[in-house]
């Protein structure tokens, strides 16, 4: 097993790097072949922001731990301030699945009822109800403290998330690497627009990535304590938060299971075992809160009307529409009476959909599929934001007159981080003793890249993966600033590794 071990790790990483060769280089071609990107623009972003990045690089060798502390609470504070901006100026009317939420919401408060009441939207997507919840309860806060204006709170709570999502992944950083390569790794998270695009935008996938993000450091921060009770109370609270996380966006249970993966290829079966085990009481304790809470609110029956998952794998496997959603095969699943044959006559049709694509059809889809999703870039973000209250300068921003400049800004940053993601994977495929725990972020990466091998496909489902997708860059920022073994012993030394 000590053989195979390492072997099985490199597969692991060289596989995810291909796939992410790959998307690098089809997200440089894709204004070339696709339309709504101005290629001379985005070239021209492209170069200017490797200049910005450059000049950062040269900054950062000159300034010492207490000066890059500084630069980092400065420009998170600045990026809280303008989100915090675009949020209460570009109020959203989405035509998206976020304005049954919003209607929703606002419904029960009017009527002071506690009870979901769409059973028509509801029924046959369960899965927003978790969501819908959490932005009621925010609502109704908001209206507790004199303002009613539910959009607009709505978009302040979003981007108090995205700032708890910036702090989480600094701690985490902190923890892992030198204060060098945490700052610029940071500042390559917070450039990233599509969370600017987004700022106003609180549905599952934003919502989900702040409980998933804090998990995630609560559970660093167990392991760095000295205590054990506070240890066991972080990996507690990390477990209640995974689990909030997971039940708003399934995609976030890729995390703890990335996590059991990377514990078993390293052979810690004790670390394994005592720190599930505490996340299993973090775990139980949220199941028990949830069935009261859920229970509060919802009370008709979603057996029969949910779409099964079924539903999705048969969606993601249509050709025509290139796995993407679609109203046809929504219509056609909500014809169908009970949970079972929802599942029989889902599952005949994706398999027939499987069989007329043929081999090369079929693979050509998955390449498409994943492009969509992980090309993440200017695609799909004016579907959520291009109904608003008001059109103003933030409007003609993202929607607007300034609309190409910025959807080729959004494409640059996607090629210089997925090419900064493959150069990382790389470095980390030639030494993964280096940055064993990067291999956690690699299986995460990689158990994403697989579900949309087979699941419907949409460019905004990236969003609540981009922040451990950046950390994916840090061999190569390592590389760039010297740093290697030295590095490792650093992060030995404090007891910092997992």
């Amino acid at each position: 097993m000590q053989k195979i071990r390492p072997c099985l790790i490199r597969s692991i990483i060289g596989i995810v790097a291909l796939g992410t060769l790959y998307l690098a280089l089809a997200s440089f071609l894709e204004p070339w072949v696709a339309g709504g990107i101005n290629r001379w623009y985005t070239l021209l972003f492209c170069a200017v922001y490797a200049l910005v990045l450059f000049g950062i690089y040269r900054a950062l060798l000159r300034m010492d731990d207490r000066a890059m502390n500084m630069l980092l609470i400065f420009c998170i504070l600045i990026t809280f301030l303008l989100q915090m901006s675009i949020a209460c100026n570009m109020k959203l009317v989405p035509k998206t699945d976020l304005s049954h939420v919003i209607d929703q919401c606002i419904g029960m408060l009017e009527h002071d009822s506690l009870l979901i009441s769409d059973v028509g939207y509801y029924g046959f997507y369960p899965n927003n109800i978790p969501v819908t919840i959490v932005v009621y309860w925010v609502f109704r806060l908001g209206r507790a403290l004199g303002c009613t204006d539910y959009r607009m709170v709505g978009g302040i709570f979003n981007v108090l998330l995205l700032l708890i999502t910036y702090l989480s992944a600094n701690y985490m950083l902190k923890c892992y690497v030198s204060k060098r390569t945490q700052t610029f790794v940071m500042l390559l998270l917070l450039t990233n627009p599509v969370y600017y695009a987004y700022a106003s935008f609180y549905y599952t996938d934003t919502v989900s990535l702040a409980f998933m993000t804090a998990g995630a450091a609560l559970f660093a921060a167990g392991i760095r304590q000295t205590k054990k009770a506070a240890g066991a109370a972080c990996f507690v609270a990390a477990g209640i938060l995974l689990m909030a996380a997971l039940k708003i966006r399934m995609t976030c249970a890729f995390l703890p299971v990335a996590l059991a993966v990377y514990y078993l290829l390293r052979g810690k079966w004790k670390h394994l075992l005592q720190r599930f085990l505490l996340m299993l009481i973090g775990i139980g304790i949220f199941a028990v809160l949830w069935g009261g809470i859920y229970r509060v609110h919802v009370d008709f029956d979603t057996t029969d009307t949910a779409a099964p998952l079924t539903h999705w794998l048969m969606m993601g496997s249509n050709g025509e529409t290139c796995g993407r959603f679609n109203g046809k095969d929504v219509r056609f699943t909500k014809k169908l009476k009970t949970h079972e044959e929802k599942v029989e006559k889902t599952t005949d049709k994706m398999i027939k959909r499987v069989k007329k694509n043929g081999f090369v059809g079929n693979v050509l889809l998955i390449l498409k599929k994943e492009l969509r999703v992980w090309s993440i870039g200017p695609h799909a973000y004016t579907t959520y934001t291009e109904n608003v209250v008001e059109e103003n300068i933030y409007y003609e921003i993202f929607n607007g007159r300034y609309g190409d400049f910025t959807r080729a800004f959004m494409q640059a940053q996607t090629i210089i981080l997925l090419t900064a993601m493959t150069a990382g994977l790389f470095l980390l495929f030639r030494r993964p003793e280096e940055n064993q725990e990067l291999l956690l972020f690699v299986i995460y990466f990689g158990g994403g890249l697989l579900f949309y091998v087979f699941w419907e496909a949409h460019a905004r489902h990236s969003v609540s993966f981009l922040v451990f997708l950046t950390f994916l860059t840090i061999p190569a920022v390592q590389r760039v600033f010297g740093e290697g073994k030295t590095e490792s012993a650093w992060k030995q030394e404090r007891g910092a590794l997992p």
